[in-house]
């Protein structure tokens, strides 16, 4: 006898993700973002390999820097988006969601030296505040290591190298 709950998960797979996710916002190297369809308030980010021989893990990666930095308190969490569930296979995390960062650009002069990647479209704005809402490509252990030992040192932005719309 087949088990009932393969055969539920086969028949409710599209439904489900019909439910979920909703319009299309972006794609970045690894991800496909959409607006969550039940809580305007989030994003679904769906993990995906454009090629093969590379093992994109920035779901699981930005999960466990947000279950970090949510715990070491607002000198660190400030600076991300928080993180609300991931499936069990890091394929599909979900996310609060941030507005466009532009008309708020010129209020970030300077950024931890933690954040790597850095450019405007990996950045939005929560509450009236900048955070970085793509850092899947971060180095946890540079965050751990160097950061939490030099005090969240402060780095000046160079507007023309690194915050620049693509």
């Amino acid at each position: 006898m087949k088990n009932p709950d393969k055969k539920i998960l086969k028949e409710t797979k599209n439904s489900l993700y019909n439910m979920i996710v909703g319009k299309f916002i972006g794609e970045g190297i690894s991800r496909k973002v959409y607006q969550h369809n039940v809580d305007e308030s989030l994003v679904v980010k769906i993990q995906y390999s454009r090629y093969e021989h590379i093992n994109h893990q920035q779901n699981y990666n930005e999960w466990v820097i947000w279950s970090i930095v949510k715990d070491l308190g607002d000198e660190y969490s400030k600076w991300f988006v928080p993180c609300v569930n991931i499936s069990n296979d890091y394929n599909i995390l979900i996310q609060k969601k941030t507005e466009p960062v532009q008309s708020y650009i010129e209020q970030l002069n300077e950024i931890p030296e933690f954040l790597e990647d850095v450019h405007a479209n990996n950045f939005g704005v929560l509450n009236g505040k900048i955070v970085c809402h793509d850092y899947g490509y971060l180095n946890l252990h540079k965050l751990l290591k160097n950061n939490l030992l030099t005090k969240n040192k402060l780095k000046k932005i160079n507007r023309k190298e690194e915050i620049e719309y693509e």
